[in-house]
């Protein structure tokens, strides 16, 4: 049996960028999630899914991720509505933090 190719997180053409806002008692940092191109490079038993890489960007800190679909919309629409906030979750609980937009905190809700 073939082994598949590991996933890639290599970031493609940026496409959309949005700058956010920990806000926690020390201060504020600014925080800047990039989303890439959806690429058709999945390798599956039956042919390639897509993938859309995402960049968070904390000062010196890069976290690359991706999310997989079965076509690029789903794999945009996962990465928007689903990663994104996973992260920025994760990130703000972390540093005990909020995450803000244009100054007031952010409802990843909407």
């Amino acid at each position: 049996m073939n082994e598949l190719a590991p996933i890639s997180n290599i970031f493609s053409t940026l496409i959309a960028s949005r700058e956010f806002e920990l806000f926690n008692c020390t201060g504020t940092e600014k925080v800047t999630v990039e989303i890439g191109t959806p690429v058709n490079d999945v390798e599956t038993v039956s042919g390639y899914d897509w993938r859309c890489p995402i960049k968070i960007i904390i000062g010196s800190k890069i976290i690359n991720d991706r999310a997989c679909g079965v076509d690029s919309f789903q794999a945009l629409s996962i990465a928007m509505n689903q990663l994104i906030k996973l992260r920025l979750e994760t990130i703000a609980q972390e540093k005990e933090a909020t995450i803000r937009l244009y100054s007031e905190e952010y409802d990843f809700e909407l």
